[in-house]
């Protein structure tokens, strides 16, 4: 069987999509749009300067990221990756910086997105 993760643009969107699709669903619980970062993404200097950006601790900051920080680690334990994410600049924002992770990471599987209305989960575009 093909293994098979979904990563949803947030919370409420991860929450709306497990209701009616199967399978595993993390979310991107980040705002991307707002404050500074630097290369290499999700590296410890990384995690700070988004914890300051958004005016947590960096154990707040992690507790919020958790799901996704722990995909990094299994990441190509999963043959396809298919993405969930609205198509506002908020979004698309998140979503170049989810595919440029998945690529410094050295995903080799399938990635798939799905561009949806953020609140009825409905697909606009499927790439």
């Amino acid at each position: 069987m093909e293994k098979i993760i979904n990563i949803t643009a947030g919370e409420k969107l991860n929450c709306l999509l497990k209701e009616t699709h199967k399978g595993a669903f993390i979310p991107f619980n980040e705002a991307m749009i707002l404050g500074k970062f630097s290369a290499p993404l999700f590296s410890e200097k990384f995690l700070e300067e988004r914890a300051n950006a958004h005016n947590v601790s960096l154990a707040s900051y992690k507790k919020t990221m958790k799901e996704f920080l722990n995909l990094l680690t299994g990441l190509n334990d999963y043959k396809k990756i298919v993405l969930w994410f609205g198509k506002e600049p908020f979004c698309l924002e998140n979503l170049k910086i989810v595919r440029q992770t998945l690529k410094d990471y050295g995903f080799k599987g399938e990635i798939e997105t799905h561009f949806v209305d953020e609140t009825t989960g409905k697909i606009i575009k499927k790439e």
